[in-house]
């Protein structure tokens, strides 16, 4: 990775483990409405842009400024990536926080915004909370030559059922179920932890079948990652540099798993990452309730919808687009 953190493909970026939460009524409340829609209708389409398996939407921030934010469900409130981007906006700037994210450097310094506006196509928040960093390995990140000013996660996903089709690249807010209509999405139960959507998969190594608590994580740009490796890498893995979280750099190994089960579709051969221990420790209590994350390279064989109103993840295939995905189940019983 470079020193303005552009990210080869084989290179993966971590926007996961950061929770702050605001004292608004807004960002305390599960399921709590936060945007609303402005052209009157129950969906809008936003088109975005899938770099290094990362989505990116064009943002606008107090009807001021347009900026780029990644959208990743596991970011609580947004995050503006570094104060040099809204310095010359008025802002009601508030606390100091610090926290330490995933990676093994230092804690990060912020400051809490009270009161910005956010829109985001025809999705406006008019009042909320958000955070302002200062310095952080994240502080330059460019997608192939694209600037990421920000990060937006549950604030939108609470707010309406979200589609994600990665096949057109576009996010469709619903309002209501009418994305229901076309009967081709499956559905699967999901729990919502901590402003984090997870899902129950089931997974095989080791001629054994093991049952993981996965979050759907769209900061995420590779396929699965899983926090114990004990019992499924090599007995001699190859440590090497993985990414980067909030905190620094995040170091591990890899490895295929054989199987995992995304809803009823069994997908085989999954490039799988195995960070070491020492990455997560400052985390270890946020990261207790789940056993890895699947990410965005894999997610983008499908069209998504995630309702975190109603638990539920919701699926769809794109024909012909599914690399490991085998749709014989008499094959699938076979292996």
């Amino acid at each position: 990775m470079s020193i303005a953190l552009t990210l080869p493909r084989k290179w993966m970026l971590f926007i996961l483990s950061f929770i702050i939460v605001l004292q608004t009524k807004a960002m305390t409340e599960p399921n709590s409405k936060i945007f609303s829609l402005l052209n009157g209708l129950p969906y809008t389409e936003i088109p975005f842009r899938l770099i290094n398996d990362l989505i990116i939407v064009p943002v606008n921030i107090n009807g001021e400024k347009d900026l780029n934010f990644l959208v990743d469900t596991g970011t609580n409130s947004p995050v503006i990536l570094h104060e040099r981007y809204v310095k010359d906006l008025e802002l009601h700037l508030g606390r100091k926080i610090h926290f330490q994210g995933a990676g093994r450097g230092k804690a990060v310094e912020g400051t809490v915004i009270s009161c910005i506006s956010i829109q985001v196509g025809d999705a406006y928040a008019k009042q909320m909370g958000a955070v302002v960093l200062q310095n952080n390995p994240l502080a330059r990140l460019k997608l192939k030559g694209t600037t990421i000013h920000g990060i937006i996660g549950a604030s939108l996903f609470r707010s309406f059922a979200v589609e994600i089709d990665y096949l057109t690249q576009v996010i469709r807010l619903h309002e209501g179920s009418g994305f229901l209509e076309e009967n081709t999405f499956s559905p699967h139960p999901m729990q919502v932890v901590m402003s984090r959507p997870i899902v129950r998969s089931e997974a095989r190594w080791n001629d054994e079948i093991h049952m993981l608590n996965l979050m759907i994580d769209t900061g995420f740009n590779h396929h699965l990652l899983i926090y114990d490796n004990t019992s499924i890498e090599e007995s001699s893995p190859k440590f090497e540099r993985l990414g980067f979280g909030y905190s620094g750099s995040i170091t591990g190994s890899s490895s295929n798993l054989p199987m995992l089960k995304l809803g009823k579709r069994k997908l085989f051969k999954v490039n799988t990452f195995f960070p070491t221990f020492k990455a997560y420790k400052a985390d270890e209590a946020t990261i207790s309730y789940r056993d890895g994350i699947i990410g965005n390279a894999l997610l983008k064989q499908f069209c998504v919808v995630l309702d975190y109103a109603h638990n539920t993840f919701y699926i769809r295939e794109h024909l012909g687009w599914s690399p490991m995905l085998v749709k014989d189940e008499a094959r699938q019983e076979q292996l």
